[in-house]
């Protein structure tokens, strides 16, 4: 009797951690379909101001297990991904170049990239402003950064999937997410459209956040409702401060005196 209890009791666990199995595989499906999508996104809106990815030097900041990373690597010259995480990197295929470091100390000489890919990084990196210097060192003059990343304005947030979580003050946020057994989610450090546009002022940006959702077919991998396309033109270019990401093409000026704060401003 007490031996067929024995191997109840282990058939239940082993459905259990099946089930969790099952349950990380999936989201982990989920993710590498996402930076799938998201790497078809950054190419085309590249293609789109006609850079010659082909040939471009590239650097992914916060490039985790390489999925985004492998996915550009077919399209640019030479590509290095980082990240901070080396449990994360270390399950990147093998012929990728990568390296375990900190975005905000990046560990390469200034001017060696042409384009930098810096995709739903900044709220994890804890100092945004240390970031965009770090990018702006290490791009050469007129160097690229495609910069995307969730707009504390927006009602949602995805990291924590609750609604108006993310305007509460830092230390209840922490209580809440204890409550909610979040423990394993760190708080992350989100700014608005026009905060985000100051870290980046000295930038020319093509804000092409409006386009993506306009044309969804032009710039496949953008993740839009069919029904969003239907809004007018105006009514979406007069809202853009408030849409859940900005999604922008930062050009670093070919003269280092322009950089006077002077930023050009190209919404589409």
């Amino acid at each position: 009797m007490l031996s067929e209890y024995t191997r109840f009791v282990g058939r239940l666990r082993q459905n259990d951690q099946d089930s969790k199995q099952q349950e990380q595989d999936s989201k982990q499906q989920e993710m590498d379909e996402s930076r799938f999508a998201k790497a078809r996104k950054v190419i085309s809106v590249l293609q789109d101001i006609s850079l010659n990815v082909r040939t471009a030097r590239c650097l992914d900041i916060g490039c985790g297990n390489g999925s985004l990373t492998y996915y550009l690597h077919s399209a640019v010259g030479w590509i290095v991904g980082i990240d901070l995480s080396w449990g994360l990197i270390s399950q990147a295929p093998s012929h990728l170049n990568r390296v375990q470091a900190d975005a905000l100390r990046l560990p390469f000489c200034d001017a060696t990239f042409d384009l930098v890919v810096c995709t739903q990084v900044y709220e994890h990196a804890g100092d945004t402003a240390r970031l965009a210097e770090e990018i702006t060192r290490i791009l050469r003059p007129g160097g690229i950064c495609y910069f995307s990343g969730p707009n504390r304005l927006w009602p949602y947030e995805y990291h924590y999937e609750a609604w108006l979580i993310h305007w509460l003050p830092y230390q209840w946020l922490k209580r809440l997410l204890r409550i909610r057994k979040h423990k394993d989610i760190s708080p992350v450090t989100l700014y608005t459209y026009w905060q985000l546009r100051r870290f980046w002022k000295h930038f020319a940006l093509h804000d092409y956040t409006v386009r993506l959702i306009r044309y969804p077919d032009r710039f496949p991998g953008a993740d839009v409702p069919t029904w969003v396309q239907y809004i007018p033109d105006r009514v979406l270019n007069a809202l853009v401060w408030m849409t859940p990401n900005v999604n922008w093409v930062l050009v670093k000026p070919v003269d280092e005196k322009r950089e006077n704060g002077k930023n050009a401003d190209h919404t589409y």
